[in-house]
């Protein structure tokens, strides 16, 4: 397991991704327990702590060894569980990252859709430097929060990024549903609040592109 995350330094990312997810199959992951108690086999309570990340959303932290988890920081005892089925208890209960060794040498951090596969015994179909896409913080453009928040309902549209030739930057608009205005007034609206250099393409998402944005780990915006 640790020689799986070293790995992931390596400029071959792809075949690193590949082994941590086969190790992590076999794995057992440290996390803090807040509360443990065993009065009998059938009878055990386990709770654990997510903290939220830069954005607020719920991550937990594991660990792959003893020494990992003391790097980490990480106040009082600690379980051990397999990984599948940690990741199935993270998902059933609405944490949908997992992060394994913060503050150790290597540090990685799983998104839902490598989780629910993972949880079910199986290999994430997608290699994570794959993934053309990337999501964007509205925030990071000036009036597009504000403008976004006028023309859609919280979680029909995906705002997202690609790396074109060069430097350059463009922003990919999906929309789930068809947008509230015409076409030419929405990207009027939406390519004011961009800056100079960038540009803005706007795209209708099928209901299988909707599902595979959300299995790699990308959220329509709220």
């Amino acid at each position: 397991m640790a020689a799986a995350l070293l790995a992931l330094a390596s400029r071959d990312f792809d075949v690193a991704s590949r082994a941590l997810y086969t190790a992590l199959l076999e794995a057992k992951l440290l996390v803090a327990a807040t509360d443990l108690s065993a009065e009998d086999a059938e009878g055990m309570e386990l709770r654990l702590t997510a903290v939220p990340d830069e954005t607020g959303v719920p991550r937990l932290m594991a660990f792959a060894s003893e020494r990992s988890f003391a790097l980490g920081g990480q106040p009082g005892g600690f379980a051990v569980a397999p990984a599948t089925g940690l990741f199935g208890f993270a998902l059933r209960n609405g944490v949908e990252q997992v992060s394994i060794d913060s503050g150790g040498p290597v540090a990685v951090t799983l998104d839902r859709w490598e989780l629910e596969a993972l949880a079910d015994g199986r290999l994430p179909d997608v290699p994570r430097r794959e993934l053309s896409m990337s999501p964007v913080d509205p925030a990071s453009v000036p009036g597009m929060e504000a403008a976004l928040d006028e023309i859609f309902a919280p979680g029909t549209v995906f705002l997202l990024e690609e790396k074109e030739s060069g430097d350059a930057l463009r922003l990919l608009l999906g929309m789930v549903a068809p947008p509230p205005v015409a076409v030419d007034e929405l990207a009027d609206r939406l390519r004011n609040c961009l800056p100079g250099g960038e540009g803005l393409s706007l795209l209708r998402l099928t209901r299988s592109e909707t599902d595979e944005l959300r299995r790699a780990g990308i959220r329509a915006l709220p």
